[in-house]
């Protein structure tokens, strides 16, 4: 069997006694990141991928649910963009060990630490965290066809786990 993977997460000194003395990982605001179009390509590939899934939905319950999931997504659209970027908060792992850009990035050059952690219990988390139902963990892309292949499923993920939670879901 292969070794369960791990993610890092690179910050610099402050970043770590925080971490530590908190036992907690904070998130960003998406407001606060360098690149204000990162959300928005994600914004049109969860479009492409709701639509694509509303056409050939496998029962009529996943055609119920992607539609909710559609009205709540224009519902969203429908505010402006700081309401829904005060909502949205997102963190930074890398599967690699040593990154460079990301100890440029996120150490601070040479006063910098890499943590690790095991990626399926840093998921496992979201059982205790405060917002468990918007919990995600997903690997960032940039390539529209991939993220929109993601998104699918991330959202038939979360149909699934509705389903198991027995949440309420539309009939």
């Amino acid at each position: 069997t292969s070794e369960e993977p791990l993610l890092h997460h690179y910050t610099d000194a402050a970043g770590l006694c925080g971490i530590v003395k908190s036992k907690k990982l904070h998130m960003t605001n998406i407001s606060y990141l360098n690149d204000s179009t990162e959300h928005q390509q994600a914004g049109v590939a969860l479009r492409s991928a709701l639509d694509s899934l509303r056409v050939f939905p496998k029962t009529p319950r996943h055609s119920s649910f992607y539609e909710f999931l559609k009205e709540r997504f224009d519902d969203a659209l429908s505010f402006s963009r700081i309401e829904v970027d005060k909502n949205t908060f997102v963190g930074c792992f890398s599967r690699k060990a040593d990154s460079l850009s990301q100890w440029r990035g996120y150490g601070r050059g040479e006063g910098g630490f890499s943590i690790a952690f095991r990626a399926n219990q840093l998921w496992n988390v979201k059982q205790g965290a405060v917002m468990a139902p918007g919990y995600w963990l997903m690997p960032c892309e940039y390539d529209l066809s991939r993220m929109m292949r993601l998104y699918v499923n991330f959202i038939e993920a979360a149909f699934e786990e509705c389903l198991q939670a027995d949440a309420e879901m539309p009939d």
